[in-house]
């Protein structure tokens, strides 16, 4: 059998406890972060509490009539939906994973919960990927006018926006940390383990996520030099009054006197 495992982004994120009401399907695993469901016809379907819905042997039809039923559940709806997929076989034998098929001995739910982590991740990164790359150009643009002009037309307003981005990025990540660690499924079952980490590979899930990081962390050390440029803009601005108002009251002393 030849099917198809695809993870869309829909959201930042999804209440998990509304989901339990508004999908049809047994419940074959529930907590705080995810909502794992099993169709009459087989099919599995997975919802993460970071934004993340992940459909297994599911038709475009029977996706579709998910998504519209998630809808009331999303937090902060994203504009695009970012997609990863694999292609998934079903046959005798043991887990393989080869550039972007999985071969599987069977749609056990412990196999498909794997797999559904690892899409879900990948997902998630190409996002935040997207958003750090996005902020490191706009960052660079600065630097760049930095070094031809020697002058930064970034204003504190504009400078506190850019930060925020940044914390918000930030806080996203370390909020979803568990994101990049290993199933608990893995843990006690080397075949799980193995396949975990076959995927991981397939995904490049940590090299994907030490890339990330730095890209922040070079956003983060432009912001740093905006932020010293501007308190030493605003504090010369500061000394500048000062010798204002020291001059001032000279002149105005020695009018008194005269």
């Amino acid at each position: 059998m030849l099917t198809e495992a695809k993870a869309i982004m829909l959201a930042r994120g999804i209440d998990i406890r509304q989901a339990a009401c508004c999908l049809p399907g047994t419940v074959i695993d529930r907590n705080s972060v995810k909502l794992h469901l099993q169709t009459a016809a087989g099919q599995h379907l997975c919802v993460f509490n970071y934004g993340v819905m992940v459909f297994v042997g599911m038709n475009l039809r029977d996706q579709g009539h998910y998504l519209e039923k998630i809808k009331p559940c999303l937090q902060d709806p994203l504009g695009d939906h970012p997609e990863e997929s694999i292609e998934l076989k079903v046959e005798p034998g043991p887990c393989r994973v080869l550039f972007n098929r999985l071969t599987l001995p069977e749609l056990h739910p412990n196999y498909i919960d794997v797999l559904m982590g690892s899409l879900a991740h990948s997902v998630v990164l190409d996002r935040y990927t997207s958003i750090a790359e996005t902020l490191l150009k706009e960052t660079n643009r600065y630097t760049d006018q930095l070094e031809v002009s020697g002058r930064l037309s970034l204003g504190g307003t504009r400078l506190v926006r850019v930060i925020a981005r940044v914390m918000n990025v930030k806080n996203r990540l370390a909020a979803n940390l568990s994101l990049l660690d290993n199933n608990d499924l893995t843990w006690e079952d080397e075949v799980l383990y193995r396949l975990d980490k076959d995927l991981r590979n397939t995904f490049d899930l940590n090299e994907r996520n030490r890339y990330l990081r730095e890209q922040l962390a070079h956003v983060k050390e432009n912001l740093e030099l905006f932020k010293d440029i501007m308190q030493h803009r605003e504090s010369t601005f500061l000394e500048w009054i000062i010798i204002a108002l020291i001059l001032f009251e000279v002149v105005h002393t020695l009018l008194e006197k005269f």
